[in-house]
């Protein structure tokens, strides 16, 4: 199983250093946990309770806006999820405007399956910040809770 440490260590180069692909869209990481705290989540709470028996994890990358997306993947294929699976909507909170971060606050408070990522700026066309974020995370949810066997990404848009 993959450590919190080990995942934290990933990639073995420099996020910040590549460039054009990623320049501005995640900050010096200053703690390990790359969240704004969500007061009613349940869906995705990074605790072991909220994750027992989850058996999937899966992350999907969303943007602020995305609400109409959101919504519609919960309408669709979510409705069928197992009561062992876990999916998370990740949206940037780095550089939302406040009246937007209280519109998605909101969303997560009241369905709890938003998680925030606060060093993570949704303005980037390339989602690798957000990609690193959800597997350091992801492996962090892993280790509160073994029987996730399985760890899944997608897209809000496809």
């Amino acid at each position: 199983m993959l450590s919190y440490e080990a995942a934290a260590a990933w990639p073995p180069f420099n996020v910040m250093s590549m460039a054009s692909h990623s320049k501005g869209c995640l900050r010096a990481a200053t703690s390990p946990e790359p969240l704004v705290p969500l007061a009613n989540g349940t869906a995705c709470r990074l605790d072991a309770a909220s994750l027992a028996g989850a058996t999937l994890l899966v992350g999907v990358h969303s943007t602020a806006s995305g609400r109409q997306r959101r919504d519609g993947i919960r309408a669709s294929w979510l409705q069928w999820a197992s009561r062992a699976t876990r999916v998370c909507f990740l949206v940037g909170a780095r550089e939302l405007e406040p009246a937007v971060l209280a519109a998605v606050e909101a969303e997560a408070a009241e369905l709890g399956d938003v998680l925030l990522l606060r060093d993570v700026a949704d303005r980037c066309v390339l989602s690798l910040p957000k990609t690193f974020a959800w597997w350091r995370l992801a492996a962090s949810m892993v280790d509160m809770a073994p029987s996730i066997a399985h760890v899944a990404k997608t897209d809000d848009d496809v």
